[in-house]
């Protein structure tokens, strides 16, 4: 459920992580942001490329250029986040908002805007995967995924068929931390 494991022959279900971060992208460009961050998560887990691969599709989608100096790897943990962030900040400072992979990533990018006396939203919008916090963020539906990892349970004990991947669509729920600009060009 949620971990899609090499070499496991087994139905996957879970978040549909390209669509959430698609989704995400699309909301900040929208917003009028153009020089997004994304710090993706570890690159060895397979979420963490399907993220990759949403946040580069919401740029494409607009016919803009997607830098890949604007994704980074990082860890799932609050003190690595706001050490990738602030280097993420001091090479493009023209950033104006940055994509979380999770509620420790954001917890890090809000200690590294802290630190250097950033407002958010007005300075660094934020939308992030998973979080409940006042930022904007993705709901997993965690309650779905469950349900429906539940039900192709009981189908494999039954004897039933079952789909061999299960992807639930998060959903964007609006906070306050991602601010409309207006930008040039």
């Amino acid at each position: 459920v949620d971990n899609c494991i090499k070499g496991i022959n087994a139905p996957f279900v879970g978040t549909d992580f390209e669509k959430g971060s698609l989704i995400a992208t699309e909301y900040l460009i929208k917003n009028g942001h153009r020089k997004i961050g994304h710090l993706a998560g570890p690159g060895r887990i397979l979420s963490t490329f399907e993220r990759i691969k949403g946040f580069r599709g919401a740029f494409h989608n607009a016919g803009l250029e997607c830098p890949d100096s604007m994704t980074v790897n990082c860890e799932y943990n609050e003190k690595n986040t706001k050490s990738m962030f602030m280097k993420l900040k001091e090479k493009h400072p023209e950033m104006t908002a940055v994509y979380c992979a999770g509620l420790d990533m954001t917890k890090g990018v809000l200690a590294g805007a802290k630190e250097l006396k950033m407002d958010i939203p007005r300075d660094m919008s934020i939308v992030d995967f998973g979080s409940t916090s006042f930022v904007s963020s993705l709901d997993q539906n965690g309650d779905e995924v469950g349900k429906l990892a539940a039900k192709t349970l009981l189908d494999l004990l039954d004897g039933k068929k079952t789909a061999s991947r299960s992807l639930v669509v998060p959903k964007l729920i609006p906070g306050n931390s991602v601010r409309h600009i207006n930008y040039p060009g």
